[in-house]
Formats: structure tokens, sequence, C-alpha cells
């Protein structure tokens, strides 16, 4: 396609693919092992094609449906255009087309709120379910984005009215699911739906959620799975638990339990972007751009705390203390916080620099933070008291990230001018410095201590992850192009050899058996 692919339907022997999008041919079949075009003659679209349906039967055909209002009918192979039709969706956008499973019939839907089901053999119009109030009392009152067959004589489909339905072709009547509680939101418009190979049914909002709709309870879906939406900006790890947290530039945070499925934070929820987040001792913490600092329990994902800001958090700005998880710390553009389960305990102001990032030790009795004119400096914990700043080194450029090794012996620091330096908190002592862990091509944005307090994983603007060891200054494992299309914005080890990574792709990925450098 010249310009987009806004459909794709596999054909019955999983060799051949039906596309349809926006180009010089708006439809096409193609040869799934070469890519070649299988049909040279699918035209007839004045205006995108916005879904395509392949026969799984023989005689095989695909019908295709697009803004020009019509569906046309395509027999193959090699699929010709054979018919089109233009009357029943007349000046309104064709949006989903879908074959019934026995092939003898296929519906269309529309954004004039329209259900059409047509004959398969000849393409005659055996049903029009329109809008509510027009032929049958129960339409949908907006535009139809999907349909998928429940049955041959049961069809699935989800509207703009933030509903989904389904109808008995034969007779006309529907049955009317109830997708959002209560008052809906521009976000619960039902934008796509499924009936999987089981039966199962799924409705697509707009918001992002999947629903999972229940045949026996219409009224409320059995199952919402959520996840972010849009390009993630911040995640965090808890090894204890197997828990994850991950928020993105919407504002969305999403708490992902072992089990793989997430549940979204409510409460009173930011509308700007998450810059940075943290979990641990069972509670999450999210601090996002309209400058607070918001937490809750994960078990529920429900904001209980928050605490205003007086300036923006920063994107590694926020951290829980691995000994005492009631514990966290947090910087933002005016200074520094001492948080306990989510209330602030005490602020410092930074003086005239700004802190980038900040860490708290292993055993909670330091928090280290960097500023902005390259220094680096700790803060002394004693209770609920933080004591003055004490200039601890000097980074090579402006700190982007920091983080203590588990064991609190060293701590390893990744800046704009892509380098990564390593000291011994002990002594002073530079373990990794003057240019040897800079491989990176751009900014170093997060970074994390593998358990084992060996080795180091980094993340940059330049989408690769580093592997490095601090037994040596220049072994080390690349992972180049780790996230497309920007940032690697956090890593976490999972285990020794398991590595978690997010990016800017909306993206968490999961790396098994990952290559550790050896000295």
């Amino acid at each position: 396609m010249g310009k987009c692919v806004t459909d794709i339907a596999w054909g019955p022997d999983s060799k051949r693919i039906g596309v349809a999008g926006d180009g010089g041919q708006r439809a096409r079949c193609i040869l799934a092992l070469s890519g070649s075009d299988q049909s040279p003659d699918m035209s007839g679209h004045i205006k995108e094609c916005l879904s395509i349906a392949y026969k799984q039967q023989k005689p095989l055909m695909m019908v295709t449906g697009g803004e020009d209002a019509q569906t046309i009918r395509h027999k193959g192979p090699p699929f010709r255009r054979e018919s089109s039709e233009k009357k029943v969706h007349r000046g309104a956008y064709i949006n989903c087309i879908r074959f019934s499973p026995d092939g003898s019939k296929y519906c269309s839907v529309g954004s004039d709120k329209k259900v059409a089901v047509y004959n398969t053999e000849d393409g005659a119009v055996l049903k029009t379910l329109k809008g509510k109030g027009i032929t049958c009392k129960g339409g949908h009152a907006g535009g139809v984005y999907g349909c998928s067959w429940v049955s041959d004589t049961e069809v699935l489909t989800c509207s703009a009215d933030k509903t989904a339905r389904v109808w008995n072709v034969e007779d006309g009547t529907s049955v009317k699911y109830t997708i959002a509680a209560g008052k809906p939101t521009l976000k619960d418009m039902q934008v796509a739906c499924h009936v999987s190979s089981t039966g199962q049914m799924f409705s697509l909002s707009l918001g992002g959620a999947l629903n999972v709709l229940d045949a026996s309870n219409p009224d409320a879906v059995s199952r919402t799975i959520y996840a972010n939406n849009a390009d993630l900006s911040s995640m965090a790890y808890d090894r204890a638990t197997q828990s994850l947290v991950s928020g993105d530039h919407s504002g969305m945070v999403a708490c992902w339990a072992p089990n793989a499925f997430a549940v979204a934070a409510s409460g009173n929820i930011a509308e700007k972007m998450n810059a940075a987040v943290a979990i641990g001792g069972g509670r999450f913490y999210a601090a996002s751009w309209d400058n607070v600092v918001r937490s809750g329990l994960f078990e529920t994902g429900v904001y209980d705390t928050q605490v205003a800001l007086g300036g923006q958090p920063k994107q590694n700005g926020l951290r829980i203390c691995a000994s005492n998880t009631s514990l966290a710390v947090i910087v933002s553009s005016d200074g520094i916080r001492l948080l306990r389960d989510g209330a602030e305990i005490c602020f410092k102001e930074a003086g005239n620099w700004k802190p980038t990032c900040c860490d708290i030790s292993p055993d909670g009795s330091t928090v280290v933070v960097c500023l902005d004119n390259k220094n680096i400096c700790t803060l002394a914990v004693d209770g609920d008291a933080l004591g003055e700043l004490v200039q601890l080194y000097t980074a090579p450029a402006v700190p982007t990230c920091i983080a203590y090794s588990p064991d609190g012996q060293h701590i390893a620091v990744g800046d704009k001018g892509r380098e990564v330096q390593v000291w011994n908190v002990t002594d002073g002592a530079k373990i990794i410095s003057g240019g040897h862990w800079k491989s990176h091509n751009s900014t170093v944005t997060c970074l994390a201590w593998n358990p084992n307090n060996t080795h180091v994983a980094t993340g940059s603007m330049d989408q690769g992850i580093y592997i490095w060891t601090i037994l040596s200054k220049r072994k080390k494992e690349h992972m180049p192009l780790a996230h497309m299309y920007g940032p690697v914005v956090s890593v976490a080890w999972k285990d020794e050899n398991t590595l978690i990574s997010a990016g800017s792709d909306t993206v968490i990925k999961t790396w098994d058996n990952v290559k550790l450098p050896v000295a």
C-alpha cells in the first residue's frame, strides 16, 4: 500500500493474505511467503478501503468496503472485481466486513448505524438493521465500527454509542451489551470486536481497554484487560512480588500482576505524562507532569494519597528503599522530598542547582542526588529528616540516571554525554571511569544493577541496551534497537539472566537468557 494498511484477512490455506488500505491499488491479494501480488484486478474503490473479508470455503471470494460507501465482491483466485453495491450504506463509511462461519452470508457495518447482511452466492441483501427507531427497536445509536460472527445466525457488532450488540440476523432482534458502568465517556466508544474460535466475545474501547463479554450477563463485562495505550515514559519492577508498574504520556498507569494482566490505576488520576513510577512494599507510586506524586495499594490499583510538588518531577527521580519499602524519595525541579507510605515527611531545597535524578541506599541511610551542575551529592536520612547536601563526585556530563548496587557498595551513573561511570561508595574510588563505558550513541536514559552486583544494564536514546560488568572496563554485550521509534525508558532485572525493558514504542519486553559479559 502506498499510504496505509487498514485491514487484513488470511485465506483458508494460510498462504494468501487479503490486504485493504490506501494507495494506487486499494485492495490486494498477497502471497504470504513471497509477497507477490496475486490480484492485479482488485479495483473499484475510489477512496480508502477500510475492510476486507476472505471467504474460507470454495469457491473463494473476497469482499471489500471503504470510505466510498461501496462493497465490492472479488472472485478468484486470481481475484477480480465481480460486482459492487452502493445503495445500502449510501454516503457512509463501510467500517467492517466479515463472512459467516459457513460462508453463506457476509455482514457489513457503517457510520450510518446500519448492519447489513448479504447472500454470498449473488450478493443480494438479506437483511438491513438500521439505527434506533428506524427499522428495529434495539439498534445502535451511533456509527458501527466492527462486526464478527458468533454463529451462522448471530453477529456481534460494536458502536460509537459505547455498546456492543449480538444480532439474530433471521428475526432482526438484538441483545445489548453494556461496556461501561455509570455514565460512559469518549474513551468508552467501541471501535472493534471479535469472536474467538472458542466462542469468547471481545470488544475494544477507544481508550485501549479490551473488554471480555459474557453472554450470560450482558449488563456488565466479565473482565477488562488494560495496557498502556500511549508512548511509555516510565516502568518499575518489584522482584519480591514479581509485579510491575508502567506509566505513559497520556497519564495512564498500569499495575501488572505476575499473571501478566494489568489493572489501570484509578482514583484521582493524572491527565499529563507520568515522568516516573516506583513499586515496593505493596504500594505503587506515580509522579506526573501535573506536579503531583500519587500513591496507592498495588492490589487495588486505587490512589489513596497524593503530594503536590513545587516543580516537575524527573524521569529517574522516584525511588523506594529496598530494606524499608515504606520509605521513598522523589526529586523535582524545586528540591528533594522524603515520603513515607505516600505522605511527605521531609522537604529539602536543592539551592541554586536543580536535581536531575536520585536513589536511596538499600539500608535507607542515605539519599544520593544528581544536580544539573554535574555534581553528585548525598544527604543523610535521620528518621524523618534529611541532612545537608554533601558533594560526593562530579560526573563528566549532566547525570540522567543513578542507582545503588543491591549491596550498597557501588553507585552507577549515566549521563547526557552517553557515558556510564561506577564509583565505590566506601572510599570514593572510580571503578569504571575515563570513557571506558561510553559505547552508547546518545544520552543514557536508564540503568539497573543485576541481583549479584556484578553487571549493569543501561538503556539510551539510541534505542539500544548494553550489558556491562564491573569486573572489566572493556567487556560488554550490545542489544541494538531493543526498542524502535524512540528511547529505552527503563530497564530492570527480573533475575540474574532475565532483563525487563520498556520503550517509548509502547512495548514492555522480557529478555530471557541474557548473555552476560565476563572478565
